[in-house]
């Protein structure tokens, strides 16, 4: 998955996935919001 298509999955969205992660962040204690990481491997060469 490339990292444009990454950005592009936040933008399909569904109501459902919105409802679950707002219920997921219930769960989150603190003043600030949660820190999201993203972990990308570099693209292999070509075979």
């Amino acid at each position: 998955m490339s990292w444009l298509e990454h950005l592009r999955q936040h933008e399909r969205v569904t109501l459902h996935d919105r409802d679950i992660q707002e219920r997921a962040l219930t769960f989150h204690s603190g003043e600030q919001p949660p820190v999201v990481s993203h972990f990308i491997a570099p693209q292999a060469p070509p075979a």
